[in-house]
């Protein structure tokens, strides 16, 4: 009897232990296809910024003393800018929302609008030291077509994948 205790024993063990192989080899797998797809995305953000960043400096004609005051003032602002639109996006309408919870809603969006109005004032100061006013109103322009390009361009890749299949 004690054998078959021990039998068991062992067994229950073994199985135990490929399973915590097992369990170990499925977690290493997914932590690896995060790391894979993080590092594509950062890729494609790479690129984007870079394309971004060419765009801006042709339409506005900087030159490389303009760039060099110009980029970090951009830069500094453009983390200002996505730190809201992050809350902003955080912050959704539902329409199971009681009205006391709509109107925080409200309340919310709009501090979160002053706020980015607050920075934007701030923003074309700074710039106001690296380039002209005229440069800077264009830069409004450069960004809004540059957005539209690169969504025309992934509506593009978008349709070309779905008549593939």
């Amino acid at each position: 009897m004690n054998k078959l205790n021990l039998n068991n024993f062992l067994n229950i063990l073994t199985t135990n232990i490929m399973n915590m192989r097992f369990s170990f080899l499925i977690a290493m797998l997914l932590i690896s296809f995060a790391i894979i797809g993080q590092s594509t995305d950062d890729k494609h953000k790479e690129r984007y910024d870079a394309q971004k960043i060419a765009y801006i400096t042709t339409k506005l004609e900087l030159s490389s003393d303009e760039a060099k005051l110009f980029w970090p003032i951009y830069n500094k602002y453009q983390e200002e800018f996505d730190g809201l639109r992050n809350k902003k996006d955080m912050n959704s309408f539902s329409n199971e929302m009681s009205n006391e919870e709509a109107q925080s809603y409200l309340d919310q969006r709009t501090k979160i609008e002053e706020q980015y109005m607050s920075i934007k004032k701030r923003y074309y100061a700074d710039l106001k030291k690296a380039v002209s006013v005229k440069k800077i109103a264009m830069l409004t322009v450069a960004e809004r077509e540059f957005r539209n390009e690169m969504m025309s361009k992934v509506k593009k890749r978008l349709t070309n994948k779905g008549q593939k299949k």
